[in-house]
């Protein structure tokens, strides 16, 4: 690895861990609050509960209504799916979406580490290039940041429908998915839908300004990866 990458390593990592010590670190548990829940138990409905826990099967065998409670898991699971399809090396400005991208998944895993937390991943592309399953600790991260940089993807363009399905198949925990990308795929929304009702699901949509306002000039060159 050349020094100008290990020197953006080392800037992300930098970055990354004043972020966590002055923002997260003491509000992970209520950005997370919620998330991340198991089952606990069946019991009788009481005022105020949310209706939409009824056990209808209990209920209608007791005649009376009973509602299923959760407690949040004492160990979360958080699992990051990273597009690194062509598009993320992208930037009209002094970062590349994929820096930010890295920024971002160095942020939730030193977090996740002081937490006592697991970290997972899946890099993407049109295929998938690279699945890590959760582990512990900040040498665990340090090495997925690491391989984030370092990675070079086989394919170009960008598959999240197939990402979602291979960690619907793979992923058995219950986990907080993380997904970082841009977006410039399709025909990923009912796979989104159905890892969602196994696994709690959060998008981040990666941009830059020229994803939004196509600069005004003359010839730019394209090119179709």
């Amino acid at each position: 690895m050349d020094s100008v990458f290990l020197t953006k390593i080392k800037k992300i990592e930098l970055i990354a861990v004043k972020l966590v010590e002055t923002l997260i670190s003491g509000n992970y548990r209520s950005v997370f609050h919620g998330q991340g829940m198991e089952f606990n138990e069946v019991r009788e409905y009481m005022y105020g509960d949310d209706i939409r826990m009824i056990d209808w099967n209990v209920t209608s065998r007791m005649g009376s209504p009973y509602t299923k409670t959760f407690r949040e898991e004492r160990e979360l699971v958080l699992f990051s799916i990273i597009d690194i399809s062509s598009s993320m090396f992208f930037g009209s400005g002094p970062v590349n979406k994929h820096e930010v991208i890295a920024l971002a998944f160095a942020v939730l895993g030193l977090a996740a580490v002081y937490n006592n937390d697991k970290i997972g991943t899946v890099f993407f592309s049109d295929t998938i290039e690279k699945w890590v399953a959760p582990g512990k600790g900040k040498k665990h991260v340090l090495s997925l940041i690491n391989d984030l940089f370092s990675f070079k993807p086989a394919g170009a363009g960008s598959n999240l429908k197939l990402a979602l399905q291979t960690v619907y198949q793979y992923l058995k925990k219950r986990s907080i998915c993380v997904i970082l990308s841009d977006f410039k795929t399709d025909n990923y929304w009912n796979q989104m839908s159905l890892l969602s009702q196994k696994h709690d699901v959060i998008a981040v949509k990666i941009i830059d300004d020229n994803d939004l306002d196509f600069p005004k000039t003359g010839f730019i060159p394209l090119k179709d990866p």
